[in-house]
Order: C-alpha cells, then structure tokens, then sequence
C-alpha cells in the first residue's frame, strides 16, 4: 500500500455548502525521482504511520523528521505502455 501525506480541511464556499479539499504534501527529489522530477509526493513509510497521525501543529520538530524523500533502497519503477 503506498501511503501518500496530506492535509484535509473545509471550505465554507456559501452560508449553505461546505466543501472538503486535499493538499498534497511535497518535498525534495530522492535519486530516483530527481531524475524526472523536480519535487516529490511526500510517501510515508507505514513504520512511521503513528507518527504521522500523532503530529500536532506545534510538533514542528516531530514534523521536519518526517517530512523527507523516501527510501530509493525501496522504490521500484517499471516500463508502462504509452496508449
């Protein structure tokens, strides 16, 4: 399972409709990416799930250790088909 990091919060877009959004996280290229990409989806390990899920917004130090390429040790790519 690949686990990607994020943010989720509302919108209010009228007094009647609230709206979900998504942000994505990135960071810097790992070897593997920086070879096609110049940022990267922020992948998390699932031995740092709980981590992840605990941080609170004044954990800023917890957050920065987290918030960094992932492993090209245990990424893999494979040709696909253009069509």
């Amino acid at each position: 399972m690949l686990r990607l990091a994020g943010l989720m919060g509302y919108v209010d877009k009228t007094e009647w409709k609230r709206t979900r959004i998504l942000h994505d996280i990135t960071t810097e290229p790992n070897d593997f990416i920086c070879r096609i990409r110049r940022r990267m989806l922020l992948i998390r390990h699932r031995d740092h799930e709980d981590q992840w899920l605990g941080c609170t917004a004044n954990a800023t130090d917890s957050v920065r250790l987290l918030v960094k390429a992932f492993s090209v040790d245990i990424m893999a790519a494979h040709d696909i088909s253009r069509r």
